[in-house]
């Protein structure tokens, strides 16, 4: 999408690429608000401001984001693109929308589950 001169960073809005941000070194985030996440062996940030609440949306964004809730959609979100059993059923391609739908939301239940468990173990909130 962008040539080796251009810093643009690129969001999809219906079917035209747009910038949203500027590359930099990658100990740099350019203005904004940043969801980082730490994984075993790496870690991961995405735009809250520009990019989520737009990959998110439904209807109409009110005025105050919930950042906590984005957040925790787009944990859900990766968990679900991740998992064996969402790609065993995409390396299939031949699903109904009922099958994607129904394994989408087990896999949010499993996490769900499992968020739960943890809590309770941990006494956290």
């Amino acid at each position: 999408m962008s040539s080796s001169t251009d810093d643009n960073v690129y969001i999809k809005r219906g079917n035209r690429y747009v910038p949203f941000g500027r590359r930099y070194n990658e100990n740099y985030l350019p203005d904004g608000i940043w969801y980082v996440r730490h994984y075993e062996h790496s870690y991961g940030h995405t735009n809250i401001d520009h990019y989520l609440s737009g990959l998110y949306k439904v209807g109409e964004l009110p005025e105050a984001i919930d950042i906590p809730k984005l957040c925790s959609m787009h944990t859900y979100c990766e968990y679900v693109m991740n998992s064996p059993e969402f790609k065993e059923l995409m390396d299939k391609h031949q699903y109904s929308f009922q099958e994607l739908t129904a394994k989408i939301v087990a896999l949010v239940v499993k996490l769900n589950d499992t968020i739960k468990e943890k809590t309770k173990k941990d006494g956290t909130r």
